[in-house]
């Protein structure tokens, strides 16, 4: 299976073991976003997951009002998580600023030399650096 049908498997699983439906999902996606939902039976749907306790009803006599729980909030931000592009972290990130003095005092502590074996006692400074860092 594919990472993207695997991750599409696993934002269904995430939605369904809360007790939703996908339309249930669709329906508390689009009250946080304030757009109406099409194709679905609001009704129906609103009620299922006000029982479920994603969804207050404050509904006055001025018309529906809904708000979405804390729990609602928590399950729409964890399947969002599935579509967030993740940017590659730079080195001063992973490693901190003047991770550049580190490699190098790291590299000084071994010699420049070769071993019995024939093969260098040292890393390149390359190598030891885990991301490149455009230099």
């Amino acid at each position: 299976m594919s990472k993207s049908k695997s991750e599409m498997m696993d934002m269904f699983a995430l939605i369904t073991n809360q007790g939703l439906t996908p339309n249930q999902f669709y329906l508390l996606y689009f009250i946080k976003e304030g757009v109406s939902p099409v194709h679905v039976n609001i009704h129906q749907e609103v009620r299922a997951v006000i029982a479920k306790g994603f969804l207050r009803d404050l509904t006055n006599a001025e018309g529906n009002k809904y708000e979405l729980t804390p729990e609602a909030h928590t399950l729409i931000d964890q399947v969002e998580s599935f579509f967030r592009v993740n940017k590659k972290k730079t080195n001063n990130q992973i490693m901190g600023a003047g991770y550049q003095d580190k490699v190098q005092e790291y590299l000084q502590v071994f010699p420049k030399m070769l071993l019995p074996s024939g093969k260098a006692a040292r890393s390149d400074k390359k190598n030891v650096r885990l991301l490149s860092d455009g230099s």
